[in-house]
């Protein structure tokens, strides 16, 4: 009967938040940031004690609704944070976001990842923003140049920059990402990025518009990734000459790079800006090609021809189409001098096989008999039609390298 009676007196009671504070406060400490901080809707109680807990977070993550979210970017601030990353729920209509001025002395601050919204800064004239920052994400809709150009020039040790949107840069930059997205067809010449970065070791770019990059000096970089997004787009809307020049522009910027890599549709692009005046690569060492048997590897010996100390050839093959009228098929080292670096420096070559037809044999072919110090040959295939035909067809072609392997590889296989 006591029993029951205990029962019925305690039901309903939250046993856990009439604990003393030491003890919820170890209960907390056994928590991750993200869940100690769910707590707080527990009950009154547990409200605020979290905020006991984390201190100093070195690594912050906020998952809040617009009203709140400059409530938790203050919170982190003031806990010196080190890595702040904001996650917003992305909305059809996506308010400008004003960042707090505390973020900006921030002492401890070295990476911030600021989503995908637009934020806004309140930069006061010469100030010295971001003392520690050093690495930097930013999503920028409709961008506002003086702000833009505020903004990073306020960082006097960023290093490594990620941008959707238009920008100018800094002089300590090391490390540059940008990603431009294209719903609709846009005039290209009416958006320019300028990127001043003359300690840059790193750029990639994905860029759906083909807009214009004017790239300064640049004499330490190292890896330059191209890559066009826009392979919907070739299928009905030809690239004018306009675009392709643009494309040819950044190409130049590259021209010190160590580490080269074009995708499919951005080969495609600069085929249209020969202009019998290619840049050239004499530190190159790899490059990553991509093509199709239309019409992009016709650039190919361009690049092979302009990049004396090349050692390793990856050529990855895709379907990207233009118009019909301007396919071309036929094999792009006919009736052409070989490249110098295929006698004397090339020691690995990848290739990507989609089919196995005559025109990849005949690359196969042409690189085994021109090649003298290659190493390894790698062949990715992703068919089973005539594999061991052709297969057999590729062993008995002459090799210039009497070092030379050949290794097929199927890609469908994990691993290979």
């Amino acid at each position: 009967m006591a029993s029951k009676r205990l029962e019925k007196k305690t039901a309903g009671e939250d046993f856990i938040s009439r604990l003393p504070d030491d003890v919820l406060a170890h209960i907390l400490s056994r928590l991750d940031t993200e869940e100690a901080v769910k707590t707080s809707i527990l009950s009154s109680r547990w409200k605020n004690q979290w905020t006991f807990i984390v201190a100093n977070p070195k690594k912050f993550k906020i998952y809040a609704d617009l009203p709140r979210l400059r409530e938790w970017m203050c919170f982190a601030i003031e806990r010196n944070v080190h890595n702040l990353t904001l996650k917003v729920e992305i909305r059809m209509e996506m308010p400008v976001i004003r960042i707090p001025q505390t973020i900006l002395t921030c002492q401890n601050l070295v990476k911030l990842n600021l989503g995908r919204w637009d934020a806004v800064f309140d930069i006061p004239d010469s100030t010295v923003c971001f003392p520690s920052l050093k690495i930097l994400s930013i999503f920028v809709e409709y961008p506002d140049m003086v702000l833009m150009q505020k903004l990073f020039q306020s960082c006097p040790v960023l290093e490594e920059l990620t941008v959707d949107g238009h920008l100018k840069l800094v002089p300590t930059l090391k490390i540059l990402k940008i990603s431009l997205s294209m719903i609709n067809k846009i005039d290209a010449t009416a958006h320019k990025f300028v990127v001043k970065a003359p300690n840059l070791e790193f750029l990639y770019i994905a860029d759906d518009s083909l807009v214009s990059f004017m790239v300064d000096e640049t004499p330490f970089l190292s890896k330059v990734f191209l890559v066009g997004k826009f392979d919907v787009r070739l299928y009905d809307i030809h690239p004018t000459m306009n675009e392709a020049k643009h494309a040819m522009q950044l190409l130049r910027a590259a021209n010190h790079a160590k580490f080269l890599s074009l995708s499919v549709p951005m080969t495609g692009v600069l085929t249209r800006a020969l202009e019998g005046n290619f840049p050239s690569f004499t530190n190159l060492i790899r490059l990553e090609f991509g093509y199709d048997m239309f019409y992009h590897w016709v650039l190919l010996p361009d690049f092979l021809n302009n990049s004396p100390n090349l050692v390793v050839l990856i050529l990855k093959k895709d379907m990207v189409y233009f118009d019909t009228d301007d396919r071309i098929v036929r094999f792009p080292f006919e009736s052409k001098s070989l490249p110098p670096c295929l006698g004397s420096h090339v020691k690995i070559i990848r290739l990507q096989i989609k089919e196995g037809v005559d025109d990849e044999l005949r690359l196969v072919e042409y690189f085994l008999k021109n090649c003298k110090v290659l190493q390894r040959l790698y062949m990715d295939y992703d068919f089973h039609y005539k594999l061991k035909k052709f297969q057999r067809q590729i062993l008995k072609f002459p090799r210039a390298s009497p070092i030379c392997k050949i290794e097929f590889r199927n890609t469908k296989v994990k691993g290979c």
